[in-house]
């Protein structure tokens, strides 16, 4: 009886020790970037580079073990609603266009098909590209929406093996990407004469 009771205390002791170390990795297994009014979290363990400029914040995420990576670029400029689908085709397209060249100037025939879903609380239109590249199947997912009047585009990309490895650093970053409120500009205060 007393060795059973210790064989549970040693595993409750293991188990309790186990969740600890979770718990701990759980915290620490993810930074936050958060500047000019962009944030979300993303893997630690992820390289992070930022290559802004006054144009637009250009935040890119590369898997160290891996050829999978998440770019987030944010455009500066202030997009009104009725210029959001002239800004659209300049700008969200070229992206599309760049990638799909790029797949066939390696040999690949890139696919197009539509995507959506969400970047942060926002939903996005898209496209995705498959294209084979020297016979491994690569895509690429790139998404764009007009968040606070900037024009936002999300991309994720890589062989589809490293992509499934990658799966949940993608979600991490798209779920929890926030964007800072614009405030309303200040009216001028008339003066008024009292009578």
């Amino acid at each position: 009886m007393n060795s059973l009771r210790n064989l549970l205390q040693l595993v409750a002791l293991l188990l309790l020790c186990c969740l600890a170390a979770l718990a701990q990795s759980a915290g620490s297994g993810t930074k936050r970037f958060n500047k000019d009014g962009v944030s979300f979290k993303y893997p630690a363990r992820w390289s992070f580079s930022d290559s802004s400029n006054q144009e637009a914040q250009k935040l890119l995420l590369e898997s160290g073990n891996s050829e999978a990576s998440i770019m987030l670029i944010t455009h500066r400029d202030r997009v009104l609603a009725e210029k959001w689908a002239q800004a659209r085709e300049d700008v969200a397209f070229s992206y599309v266009a760049i990638t799909a060249k790029q797949y066939e100037e390696s040999g690949g025939n890139p696919e197009l098909s539509p995507g959506s879903l969400n970047i942060g609380s926002a939903r996005a239109e898209g496209m995705i590209i498959r294209a084979k590249v020297l016979d491994e199947p690569h895509t690429t997912e790139i998404y764009w929406a007009l968040i606070n009047e900037r024009l936002v585009v999300l991309m994720f990309g890589g062989p589809d093996k490293d992509r499934r490895g990658a799966v949940s650093a993608w979600r991490t970053v798209r779920n929890s990407i926030q964007f800072a409120g614009q405030k309303p500009a200040t009216k001028p205060r008339r003066n008024r004469r009292r009578k």
